[in-house]
């Protein structure tokens, strides 16, 4: 009795089997027959070539049912220089990035800085941590950011001063505020503000030294941070070298450990800094004058609206307040 029953469920197990493997033979068959009776689809055209039509004039079949079209490779649209017309402007993208109706729509401002712990125009505040800020620059921009209605992003960048215009023209941030010179060189790159502080660029050395004018600093080794506009000050000097730094204060360091003989400094700076060098002496100043400025992409209608809010600070007194609060009473001038 078991054992025919063994024998039966192994029965029914097989004829099973072989059932459904007809039916997949079938299918298969059914499928085969369905793609050799289906037209075949035109050849691709020859590169550079258009697709011939089929015989008869009629054109090809559009995909089954359920079948998208192939999408077009994902990527950035061509250039207009690609596409055969004019090439882009340098900082275009930049400028609509930094408009005033895009700043509004972020719902934030983005301010483009080198900060340093040494700088009362921009520093971090580490009382209250790594990302908080103050100085005149940051009350200015958080102030400007406020009237428009929108928040304030700071934005280091790294690794030097010299990243905050590549930066800007990169659309990176709307705004460099960081004590940044108005200078012929970088206003071809950039638009600026109305200026809101000035400087007096100084000469210091060593006690020991002997320089008395811009002639004696003629094949010397002068120390600066790389991109900032007192490099294009001492370039004007005709060094024999230039030892960079990547800080304001490591200038005086420089000058005292006698890896630079001279540096060309704003006044603002020396003023603050200098008393804690008994080693070394302001020699010099040189002629003219530096403005801050804010800058910003070229045509960005942001230095219209940054002119209106300094304009207004000026007005109300509120700008001296801001410089005096950072400064002193006796440092600096207003424009």
């Amino acid at each position: 009795m078991c054992s025919r029953n063994r024998f039966s469920v192994a029965t029914l197990l097989a004829v099973g089997w072989l059932l459904l493997l007809q039916g997949a033979t079938v299918q298969a068959m059914s499928a085969a027959g369905a793609a050799a009776a289906a037209p075949a689809a035109p050849a691709a055209p020859p590169a550079g070539g258009t697709a011939a039509a089929p015989a008869g004039g009629v054109p090809p079949a559009a995909p089954p049912a359920g079948m998208a079209p192939a999408a077009p490779p994902a990527g950035p649209p061509p250039s207009a220089a690609a596409a055969g017309g004019a090439p882009a402007t340098p900082g275009a993208g930049a400028a609509a990035h930094g408009s005033v109706a895009a700043v509004k729509a972020r719902g934030k401002l983005v301010m483009l800085c080198f900060p340093h712990q040494e700088s009362p125009f921009i520093r971090v505040d580490v009382e209250l941590g790594l990302d908080h800020y103050d100085g005149i620059d940051y009350e200015i921009m958080d102030g400007f950011a406020r009237s428009l209605g929108v928040a304030l992003e700071v934005r280091p960048v790294k690794p030097s001063f010299a990243t905050l215009v590549p930066a800007l023209l990169a659309g990176d941030g709307d705004v460099i505020a960081s004590s940044f010179s108005i200078t012929p060189e970088r206003r071809q790159k950039v638009d600026f503000s109305r200026p809101y502080f000035t400087v007096h660029a100084v000469v210091l050395v060593r006690k020991d030294s002997t320089a008395r004018s811009p002639a004696d600093l003629a094949g010397k080794t002068a120390a600066t941070v790389p991109g900032s506009s007192l490099e294009e000050r001492i370039k004007q000097l005709h060094p024999g070298r230039i030892h960079y730094v990547d800080f304001t204060r490591w200038n005086y360091d420089a000058l005292s450990e006698k890896a630079a003989d001279f540096t060309v400094l704003d006044d603002t700076s020396t003023m603050r800094l200098l008393p804690l060098y008994r080693d070394l002496k302001l020699a010099f100043p040189l002629p003219g004058v530096d403005d801050y400025g804010y800058a910003v992409a070229p045509k960005s209608d942001l230095r219209q609206a940054i002119d209106r809010y300094l304009d207004d600070l000026q007005r109300t007194g509120r700008l001296d307040k801001i410089l005096q609060f950072y400064l002193g009473p006796t440092t600096g001038t207003n424009p």
